[in-house]
């Protein structure tokens, strides 16, 4: 099922609003929640767009095809920039499941999973290093990961993956990957399922804040110094 994200600029007022964004080195990022045990640290940044790459309209394209990923880091910490080592295609809808060998490797396992979630069960030995893990969706053709768990030697994760989106201009160098902990200007916050599948967004004058247009689908309004844990992964 595909969702549109369109985040767009119109107008003298919101064209100059542009212009200050990407003048001050902002970007757009995106947040996607999960439940389970996600990280209570902080969440990676589903995407980031610096302001300067923006089109005075941009759609953004979000399908939930899902894939599953292990993450070269061995700790999280916010400002961490989670890389995938591995990662392979999956789909909630198939209760599918994954073993990481006891090499690291990232395979099928043939006993289901839970309905609604992806699991993974290692293999790797008591005493071993803990592994990060964690699962992406599909955005704008490539799945990119929104999410990171801690898996422990011989135990398993029920990574499970919610509706919530989170959206706002963050300053500095966050990119995709970045374990973010608060928010840093006003963002909207929404649910992207079969009843709202279509966001349209503008920009706040003065606060670089987000909200949508009028007469499209609302969103949550989320207050800069939100702690993002909380919002998405409670």
């Amino acid at each position: 099922m595909a969702f549109l994200i369109d985040v767009n600029f119109i107008g003298e007022q919101e064209l100059r609003l542009k212009d200050e964004l990407a003048s001050e080195g902002f970007s757009l990022v995106g947040f996607k929640g999960a439940a389970n045990g996600a990280s209570m640290v902080g969440v990676p940044a589903w995407f980031s767009i610096p302001v300067r790459d923006l089109l005075d309209r941009n759609r953004i394209a979000v399908d939930l095809e899902f894939g599953v990923f292990v993450f070269n880091e061995r700790d999280i910490d916010r400002n961490t920039v989670l890389t995938p080592q591995s990662r392979m295609g999956a789909n909630l809808s198939d209760r599918n499941s994954f073993i990481l060998s006891a090499f690291g490797q990232l395979m099928p396992d043939g006993n289901p999973g839970i309905e609604g979630t992806i699991t993974v069960r290692s293999e790797r030995q008591l005493g071993d290093d803990p592994v990060l893990v964690g699962i992406g969706a599909e955005l704008d053709g490539e799945i990119l990961p929104f999410c990171v768990y801690v898996l422990r030697p011989q135990s398993t994760v029920n990574m499970e993956p919610l509706e919530d989106v989170l959206l706002f201009f963050a300053q500095g160098p966050t990119r995709q990957g970045s374990v973010v902990g608060t928010v840093t200007t006003p963002g909207a916050k929404f649910m992207l399922n079969q009843i709202t599948q279509t966001f349209d967004l503008r920009v706040i004058d003065n606060t670089f804040g987000l909200t949508n247009r009028a007469g499209s689908n609302p969103v949550t309004p989320v207050s800069a110094g939100a702690n993002i844990v909380q919002i998405l992964n409670a």
